[in-house]
């Protein structure tokens, strides 16, 4: 089987919410044409309920994200879910962390590159679960620092662009 396909591109953030999404759906159908051999028009992909992209006939799961000025896009057999974040310094991380930390993660952030490590393969893994389990970040949990995830899925750290973090996060 393929490996989940992901590109990154730059993103117009100036651009009004369904240009923005047009922008994203034509990054899926650039990865889908020539990855996977596969004509589709940038129109014909939707959103769910959730705001996922989606292929009507189920067959490839697709996922976007966007931060800053980059954007990202995953294409695979299986579902998953693909997160980029800009490391601002000036965020409250532990704040952050200690609002989404499940129970069994470390009670500290050690650096600002684990909490954005943390926070996209969360942020991946609940688009894998397509928006829905668990109800919140704080009941998916990251168990150690390899991020192994506790549901059985397949942890990716991506190359970003500098000060950024990106995380794959697919069902093998």
């Amino acid at each position: 089987m393929q490996a989940p396909l992901v590109a990154l591109s730059s993103f117009d953030k100036t651009l009004s919410r369904p240009q923005q999404q047009m922008q994203g759906n034509q990054l899926l159908a650039t990865l889908l044409e020539r990855h996977w051999q596969r004509a589709v028009s940038p129109d014909s992909i939707g959103r769910n309920q959730h705001g996922a992209p989606t292929l009507d006939d189920g067959n490839l799961h697709l996922s976007l994200s966007h931060s800053g000025e980059h954007l990202v896009a995953a294409v695979y057999h299986q579902p998953l879910g693909v997160d980029i974040e800009f490391m601002n310094p000036n965020r409250n991380h532990q704040g952050i962390w200690d609002y989404i930390r499940h129970p069994q993660e470390p009670q500290a952030i050690t650096d600002i590159a684990q909490f954005y490590r943390y926070w996209t393969t969360k942020e991946a893994a609940w688009k894998c679960a397509h928006c829905q389990s668990p109800s919140r970040l704080s009941l998916l949990g990251v168990c150690d620092d390899a991020l192994a995830l506790d549901c059985g899925l397949t942890v990716q750290p991506l190359a970003a662009p500098n000060e950024y973090a990106m995380t794959l996060v697919y069902q093998p």
